[in-house]
């Protein structure tokens, strides 16, 4: 009865979210109206620690659209909704997922039988890497492997999933998440359970003001996936810097930071103990009545001697329409502030284009085949690579890849 129902069950999320295109999933909207039952596959469903869950699945063009289901021990279909975004996979790809309102931490994977799965949950940091260790070996059950978290979700799970097949490695992945803040925390409240309670702070040292919001987002978008906790950011002052904020037309002042022209485009660097910096970008748009919304990415990670705030930045942000203005590809550009003109450069060092600054800084649209960015400025000339917030960089290749979450499902292949 409990298969039979959950066909039927609509795709629908108590909560909003941001597809991996950056568009937007109205909560209560059914993904899956239209689509019958006949069409609808139950991959998984049965009761794992703190709850009950369940994996369905949809054909696609390409492979399958996914989605979890959670609900409390025991429930009945009905008890059950959908946890976190639909995320699209190819044929016989596994799956995990953490669903923050289980009271016990728990991490679902889903993978072929006779799978090797291990979850790795702890990190070493050194002065230039950042790794997963002490990675377990489930027992799978037919492919379903179960374990718990060990740390803080505040900030993103760090958690990395490794899934051999026939002997040979055959990828590693970040288990997608759903629901609100996590309702447990492990071993008690403590340092890793805290919100960040320091300063955010602009290239020359000034504290500036920032939306909540936005600080969790980058936040969430910066430990999580690299393994790390509020424990790591650096505690010998504000571990964060705002290294740009500006529109499509060019950076912003102090004054301006509640534009009305949007989106906002941000670019912000985390020190982390190690003492070295996690490179974040992306967009924010605020509401009428003030409500924030942040999509972050993490771009890149670099080691203590290359402090972006003391070099160049340049990274590639896709706008989404807003407020009537078209979607936008713009590539930002941020220095000292004593820099009055860069050049971008292709990846064989043509020049593009050049690029007048503003405070050090300038927002442009992106030259095909930029690759490099050489600022000039009285202090002297440096170059920066141009970071894409579009593909995943750096050190979120060695977290697993990210799971690609869309807001509508593609037609059945």
């Amino acid at each position: 009865a409990l298969l039979a129902e959950l066909v039927r069950a609509p795709w629908s999320s108590k909560l909003s979210y941001v597809g991996s295109d950056g568009s937007a999933y109205v909560a209560g909207t059914d993904l899956a109206a239209g689509i019958p039952a006949s069409d609808r596959m139950v991959v998984f469903a049965g009761d794992v620690p703190g709850g009950r869950w369940a994996l369905l699945a949809i054909p696609t063009v390409r492979g399958y659209a996914v989605a979890w289901f959670t609900g409390p021990p025991e429930a009945r279909a009905a008890q059950l909704s959908m946890s976190g975004g639909v995320q699209l996979v190819g044929e016989g790809d596994p799956v995990s997922h953490v669903d923050l309102a289980n009271p016990v931490g728990t991490v679902v994977v889903v993978a072929a039988p006779g799978d090797t799965i291990s979850v790795a949950q702890q990190v070493d940091l050194s002065a230039t890497l950042m790794f997963f260790t002490t990675a377990t070996v489930l027992q799978p059950a037919d492919g379903v492997g179960v374990t718990r978290l060990e740390a803080s979700l505040r900030y993103g799970v760090p958690t990395r999933i490794g899934i051999e097949r026939a002997g040979q490695p055959l990828l590693e992945q970040r288990p997608t998440v759903g629901g609100p803040l996590p309702a447990f925390t492990p071993g008690g409240m403590g340092p890793n359970d805290s919100p960040y309670a320091g300063a955010v702070i602009d290239r020359t040292g000034a504290t500036v003001t920032v939306p909540r919001p936005v600080v969790e987002a980058v936040l969430g978008a910066t430990l999580g996936p690299l393994g790390l906790t509020a424990q790591d950011l650096a505690a010998t002052g504000p571990a964060i810097r705002e290294l740009f904020v500006g529109t499509a037309d060019g950076p912003l002042t102090e004054n301006q930071r509640r534009p009305a022209q949007q989106p906002t485009v941000r670019i912000w660097s985390v020190e982390v103990t190690s003492g070295s910096f996690i490179l974040v970008g992306g967009w924010s748009t605020t509401t009428a009545d003030g409500a924030v919304q942040f999509q972050p990415t993490l771009l890149d990670v670099r080691a203590p001697k290359d402090d972006p705030a003391s070099g160049v930045v340049a990274a590639r942000v896709s706008l989404p329409a807003a407020a009537g203005a078209p979607a936008a590809d713009v590539l930002v550009v941020s220095s000292a502030a004593d820099a009055v003109r860069a050049e971008v450069l292709d990846a064989q060092e043509a020049r593009l284009r050049d690029v007048e600054l503003r405070g050090g800084a300038a927002v442009v649209p992106t030259p095909a085949g930029a690759s490099t960015v050489t600022v000039s400025a009285p202090s002297g000339v440096r170059s920066g690579p141009v970071q894409d917030e579009t593909t995943d960089t750096g050190a979120v290749v060695d977290a697993g890849r990210a799971p690609t979450i869309v807001t509508a499902i593609p037609p059945r292949r």
